[in-house]
C-alpha cells in the first residue's frame, strides 16, 4: 500500500505552526512601532524648530516696527517744533523701554534731518534711519 498523497506533500519545514507565527509577528510589530516612533519624534522636533524660528521672526519684525514707529514719532515732533530738549529726552526714554538696548540720535543739517534708532537684536546691532527735509 502506498502512502497517502497528502502526507507526501507535507514537510516539517513548511508546516504551519500558529504559535511560531504569532511570536514572529509580535517581534516584527514591535520593530515597526519603534521605527514609527523614531520617525514621528524626528518630525515633531522639526515642527518645534519651525515654530521657534517663526516666533523669532515675529519678534524681530515687532522690533523693526517699533523702531520705525519711534523714528516717525520723533520726525513728527521735530516738524511741529524744530528742537525741544524735553521731546528728545522723552523719545530716548521710549527707545530704552521698547527696544533692547535702544538708543537714538537726531542730526540736523542745513537741508535734512536724520533720525537714527539703534538697538541690539540677538547680540547683533541693528539700526533704522529716517531722513527728511523740514
Amino acid at each position: 500500500m502506498s502512502p497517502p498523497l497528502i502526507a507526501l506533500c507535507r514537510t516539517p519545514s513548511t508546516t504551519h505552526n500558529p504559535a511560531r507565527a504569532a511570536d514572529h509577528s509580535r517581534g516584527f510589530t514591535l520593530i515597526e512601532v519603534l521605527v514609527t516612533l523614531l520617525v514621528l519624534s524626528i518630525g515633531l522636533l522639526g515642527l518645534a524648530s519651525l515654530q521657534i524660528q517663526g516666533l523669532r521672526g515675529t519678534h524681530e519684525a515687532l522690533l523693526h516696527t517699533q523702531a520705525g514707529t519711534l523714528a516717525v514719532d520723533m520726525a513728527e515732533r521735530l516738524r511741529a517744533e524744530p528742537f525741544a530738549a524735553q521731546d528728545l529726552l522723552d523719545w530716548k526714554t521710549q527707545l530704552a523701554q521698547r527696544l533692547p538696548e535702544g538708543d537714538g540720535s537726531v542730526v540736523m543739517d542745513a537741508a535734512t534731518v536724520t533720525v537714527q534708532v539703534l538697538w541690539n537684536e540677538h547680540s547683533s546691532p541693528q539700526q533704522y534711519q529716517l531722513s527728511f527735509t523740514p
